[in-house]
């Protein structure tokens, strides 16, 4: 497992996120900031599982040259899993900060006496 690709996976794709989704929300396009927001962020996690799974494959590749068993058989969910469990953190995030200021917005616009 790559930590330094772990770390970039919890902070790039949720920053990228909402540098997008902001400014659709503030045009009042909650849906469209979230799906944007959300796509980036599948992107992200897709592409970090691919490079975990070439580097198994490396690994593996260099562990049957040298007529070795290979360390990382068997264990392609367990590299891929935590970029699925971050992502899916990431897409609830967003939805969730969509969600709270679209409430937000739609109460300020009420008169005090229909709250």
């Amino acid at each position: 497992m790559n930590w330094s690709r772990l770390t970039v996976a919890l902070t790039l794709p949720a920053a990228v996120a909402l540098l997008l989704a902001v400014p659709c929300w503030l045009k009042r396009q909650y849906d469209v900031g979230s799906v944007l927001g959300a796509a980036v962020v599948l992107v992200a996690a897709v592409a970090a599982g691919g490079l975990e799974y070439v580097d198994a494959e490396r690994a593996c590749e260099a562990a049957r040259a040298a007529h070795s068993l290979c360390a990382t058989a068997g264990a392609d969910f367990m590299r891929m899993a935590p970029y699925g469990i971050i992502a899916f953190a990431q897409v609830a995030g967003l939805f969730w900060m969509s969600l709270w200021l679209e409430e937000r917005r739609t109460r300020r616009e009420f008169d005090e006496a229909w709250r």
